[in-house]
């Protein structure tokens, strides 16, 4: 139904093309001459080193474990660093963020083996393998982490569709923009800290300046690239359009479109034509599902008959046409009032002014509790079934991958036996824990 009756050309992709596109920009490669980074490379076989060094040397015994407990502040519970692997990019901001807090741990650990060595009359060790690279890696941590925080949000088991793609162009304007200061990952609610681009390190900027042509070439091309516009169903663009906080094309979309095709080199004309060509094709979208979905037979209206009234001789032969020559046919009638209402609804919602409702404290209700309530509520009929349609896409295939992995789990060779429905319903009933009252059972 999504590629052919809807002709939504979807994919539930975003963390995936996160993950590769990650991987080129930070040279998470396992050959350094096929690294699009080659100097990102090498700082992370130095981070391998670290790690190892720091887990492997037995003469060292628990000394860096009580190094952290000592030189770290009391809210730090960490003890050891952890452990990389080169296939799970987000796993890489976990390893720097451990490194860059345990770094004055690190530092003495690795002076005191150097001092025991030479108080055994032995050769003194490597020194330190990151010694001169901490300020990189915090500009490395601040263009890892707000990338590994969206893709994780792509993967929650919610209808997380909107805030993936804000999340996207939150990224744009600001990691993935060159010209735009860098957040420090340092940086607090109290202590606001930032990057001027020509304060990065070259390791930085490369790597900034490779994130952001990878991210546009998977993403971000379907606003400055016509034969890309021209093929993208923008379902992302149209879910978006109905998220009760986030509905107006004209705001962050809008930014977007123009700050992208701008950094491509492009006039403001073309900016401001490719963002119309974009709001037109994401506000025809929401349109032709509104009219798959509407499955409410429109009757035509009863045309009343012309009125009995006698007119002169002369004005009946120079206007001679009769009601029933000027009714439109019932087909035309019906598809012009199905056409009317549909744009009545979909007006109806663009300029209504709307917002979550919130639940408590920093939160509010999900987006398909919000169509549910205007459903139940007669405030739009269509709407609410497109929400249904819509965000039934996810946003990636992590959901379902966990069910499998849940399947898997369950299908053991001393379950072999049980029927096919039990193991969906099973499947169903671990996804939706709601449903399940514990008390009822034994």
């Amino acid at each position: 139904m999504m590629t052919t009756g809807l002709a939504l050309k979807w994919t539930w992709r975003i963390p995936h093309f996160m993950h590769a596109a990650t991987k080129t920009a930070f040279g998470i490669v396992a050959d350094s001459n096929r690294s699009k980074n080659p100097a990102m490379t090498d700082l992370l076989w130095r981070v391998v080193k670290t790690v190892y060094q720091t887990q492997h040397v037995e003469v060292m015994g628990t000394l860096f474990s009580e190094l952290c407990s000592l030189l770290t502040d009391d809210d730090v519970n960490a003890r050891q660093l952890l452990n990389f692997r080169i296939h799970r990019f987000l796993g890489l901001a976990r390893v720097v963020r451990r490194i860059v807090l345990l770094w004055d741990p690190l530092l003495t650990w690795y002076e005191e083996r150097i001092a025991r060595a030479r108080r055994d009359n032995g050769v003194p060790p490597a020194a330190f393998p990151l010694t001169q690279d901490k300020m990189d890696l915090i500009q490395i941590l601040s263009l890892l982490e707000p990338t590994a925080t969206v893709c994780k949000i792509g993967q929650y088991e919610s209808e997380n569709q909107c805030n993936v793609l804000l999340g996207l162009f939150k990224l744009r304007i600001s990691v993935l923009d060159n010209t735009a200061p860098l957040k420090d990952c340092r940086s607090t609610k109290t202590d606001r800290r930032f990057f001027r681009p020509e304060k990065l390190s070259n390791l930085a900027s490369t790597t900034r300046s490779l994130l952001q042509k990878a991210f546009h070439r998977v993403f971000f091309r379907r606003s400055t690239e016509r034969d890309v516009m021209n093929t993208c169903s923008y379902a992302f663009e149209i879910q978006l359009l109905l998220s009760p906080n986030f509905k107006n094309p004209d705001g962050a979309l809008k930014k977007v479109i123009q700050r992208t095709n701008l950094q491509a080199v492009a006039s403001q004309q073309v900016a401001d034509r490719h963002y119309t060509q974009v709001r037109r094709k994401v506000i025809d979208g929401v349109r032709t599902i509104m009219k798959a979905v509407d499955a409410q037979p429109t009757s035509p209206g009863i045309v009343a008959p012309p009125p009995d009234v006698v007119f002169a001789e002369d004005i009946m032969k120079l206007f001679s046409e009769t009601a029933d020559e000027v009714v439109p046919s019932p087909a035309e009638t019906h598809n012009s009032m199905h056409t009317q209402r549909v744009d009545e609804e979909l007006d109806r919602w663009l300029t209504t002014p709307t917002s979550l409702r919130a639940i408590r404290p920093g939160e509010v209700e999900p987006v398909l509790s919000y169509w549910k309530r205007q459903q139940e509520q007669g405030n739009f009929q269509l709407l609410p079934l497109v929400a249904r349609v819509l965000f039934s896409m996810p946003s990636s295939s992590a959901q379902i991958e966990r069910d499998f992995g849940t399947a898997g789990r369950m299908v053991t060779p001393e379950r072999s036996s049980l029927e096919p429905y039990i193991v969906d319903m099973a499947m169903y009933l671990n996804c939706n824990r709601s449903y399940v009252d514990i008390t009822q059972y034994p």
